[in-house]
């Protein structure tokens, strides 16, 4: 499964990202970065990628060292 996540703020651009991938037959979740320990599923088999305008926001790296710890895969997008 697919989870891009981000900051609050962010979080309907991710609802559309989620809409194109799941009509792709890929398995997606857009979560919210403060809200990412509440998601019970992230195994070795989800890659979750953060998006950030600074790649140092807090909820973002907090939420990316949570599912590096339950086994997921990670990718980043940073507009720095």
């Amino acid at each position: 499964s697919l989870h891009p996540i981000r900051k609050e703020t962010l979080y309907p651009d991710d609802s559309l990202q989620t809409y194109y991938f799941q009509k792709q037959g890929i398995d997606a979740q857009a979560l919210i970065a403060s809200e990412f320990d509440n998601y019970q599923h992230v195994d070795q088999h989800t890659l979750v990628i953060a998006l950030s305008q600074s790649g140092e926001t807090r909820d973002v790296l907090d939420a990316m060292n949570s599912a590096r710890e339950s086994g997921a895969k990670i990718a980043s997008i940073v507009n720095v």
